[in-house]
């Protein structure tokens, strides 16, 4: 699949996430991150999406209802899951605009480590606008 209609079922997908999540599309904060699989090189995508309207509850079934969406787009095997806050967010997204290591153990810290192989990193408007409005902001745009 080319990378255009990659990024088309993406944002089909990321439309749907924020319609069934209560949010405005427009007012949704995400990063997308596209590497190439280290066997294959094959492209696929990471993604952290905020979920602000949901509780720890109700997160299982949107996770489910999300990879069933996402296979169903064609983009094939999908693992979803709610994002351990323990873990190092921050630092998985800051760590691909140049800024720092990550921690973490297992499958994840594998791969937060994999940044190396990052092809592309692409924010939502909302969160780039919040990114911006951060003290020290000038930072991780240098």
């Amino acid at each position: 699949m080319s990378r255009s209609r990659q990024l088309r079922v993406w944002f089909t997908f990321a439309r749907w996430f924020a319609k069934v999540s209560g949010l405005h599309f427009l007012s949704s904060q995400w990063v997308l991150r596209r590497e190439l699989g280290e066997i294959f090189g094959r492209p696929h995508f990471h993604f952290l999406i905020v979920c602000p309207n949901h509780r720890d509850s109700q997160l299982k079934g949107l996770c489910l209802s999300a990879m069933n969406k996402w296979e169903g787009l064609g983009m094939g095997m999908a693992r979803i899951i709610k994002f351990d806050r323990s873990q190092a967010g921050a630092a998985y997204v800051a760590k691909c605009l140049g800024s720092g290591q990550t921690k973490g153990s297992g499958t994840q810290a594998y791969e937060l480590n994999k940044f190396g192989a990052a092809d592309e990193l692409i924010l939502s408007n909302c969160l780039a606008e919040r990114l911006r409005r951060l003290p020290h902001a000038q930072d991780w745009r240098s």
